[in-house]
């Protein structure tokens, strides 16, 4: 196993800490598809407690990014592409869906947060600053959330932020992703305050499809790199502000 960073107890607190960390290193290959996790070997080089450790390994394991394998043993698994197409499914049509009831529900004032959430993107996207792009975009879907006025919606989306911003700060990095992706953003912004439900669930929807072509191409990528450690993958710092919104 390679060296993975020891926790920061002062940035935030150790169990969320600790899960950006193992979370980095598995996007990073550093833990490896198929490596069985060492509870005691990891708890120390991470100084944490294997207390601490078992739950940020349990967050890990409800979402996927950790499977038991036939003995019970805790390990990486390989990436599922299939299980992958799938959430990028379900995404599309979820956010397709919202995109078009906020094109219909949205209040003037969701609008003009929207369009300044854009000019925040615009701003990461040409500084080439893939963290703050992904800041940026998580509060721009929570507006689109907020002012789609479905609750039930709500809860599917939100139940999956975790498996989107995992998969996006990944296809992200892909070559050439970050300029396209606000590109489509700013078209779908158009949409919405338009006012066009049609548009915004097309031009949302074809965001997602591309989204997913651009996180095999970066998956690609890091299958034929030999070292992990010169990969431009995020710090763990910048991984533990785009997951859990601590900065």
């Amino acid at each position: 196993m390679q060296n993975l960073p020891r926790v920061n107890r002062i940035i935030a607190p150790t169990r969320s800490m600790a899960t950006a960390i193992l979370q980095e290193a598995i996007a990073k290959r550093q833990l490896r598809p198929g490596m069985r996790i060492t509870e005691r070997a990891l708890a120390s080089q991470l100084g944490i407690s294997r207390a601490t450790l078992r739950e940020a390994l349990r967050e890990l394991e409800t979402v996927g990014l950790l499977q038991r394998d036939s003995r019970g043993h805790l390990t990486v698994p390989e990436f599922d592409t299939n299980r992958a197409r799938a959430i990028y499914e379900l995404r599309e049509v979820l956010e397709g869906l919202a995109a078009s009831l906020f094109a219909l529900r949205a209040t003037d004032d969701e609008l003009q947060r929207l369009k300044d959430e854009l000019e925040c993107l615009r701003a990461a996207a040409y500084a080439g600053n893939v963290t703050q792009y992904l800041l940026c975009k998580n509060r721009y879907y929570a507006i689109i959330i907020e002012g789609a006025r479905n609750p039930v919606l709500a809860d599917f989306l939100n139940s999956l932020q975790w498996h989107f911003r995992f998969l996006r700060s990944t296809s992200l990095q892909a070559p050439g992703r970050l300029l396209r992706s606000f590109n489509e953003i700013e078209d779908l912004t158009r949409a919405l305050c338009e006012r066009n439900p049609v548009l915004a669930e097309n031009l949302a929807r074809l965001h997602i499809r591309n989204a997913f072509a651009a996180l095999l191409q970066r998956l690609s990528h890091l299958d034929t790199s030999h070292n992990p450690e010169t990969d431009s993958s995020m710090s763990s710092t910048e991984l533990l502000e785009i997951t859990f919104g601590i900065q």
